[in-house]
Parts: structure tokens; sequence; C-alpha cells
């Protein structure tokens, strides 16, 4: 009985683990899409005024992010 119960519980610990787990994973995929979102309005603006400042911008706003989010350094 009590090795059932061992069993159980790692279960439900491996539960919580893959629980907690997805939704750092839904945060972090929620955060790319309001990036992308973004970014999409300002080149879609860019293109209809012929702004090149806004792509520019969008760049630089990509750069950092993925500088600051996951320590990757743009060229």
């Amino acid at each position: 009985m009590s090795g059932e119960n061992k069993t159980e519980n790692e279960y439900l610990e491996m539960c919580n683990d893959f629980s907690k787990r997805m939704k750092v994973k839904n945060e972090k995929i929620q955060e790319l899409m309001k990036i992308i979102f973004v970014c999409y309005g300002l080149v879609r603006r860019a293109t209809e005024t012929n702004e090149h400042a806004l792509m520019q911008e969008c760049r630089s706003f990509i750069s950092e992010f993925f500088t600051e989010e996951y320590g990757w350094e743009s060229d």
C-alpha cells in the first residue's frame, strides 16, 4: 500500500512541476506574441508611409527585447 501512495505522490509532483513549467512557457509565448503584433504594426505602417525610421525602431525594439530576455547580442 505505501508503495502505491509513494508512486501516486511522485505522479502528483510530476504533474505539478509540469503545470508550473507550462505556465512559464505560456507567459513567454504571450510576451513574444505581443512583440510580434507590435512589430507587425510598425512594419505595416512603415510600408504604407515609406517611413524607414519606423523599420529601424522595430529592429531596435526586437534587439532590445532579445538582449534583455534571452541574453542574445545583436550585430
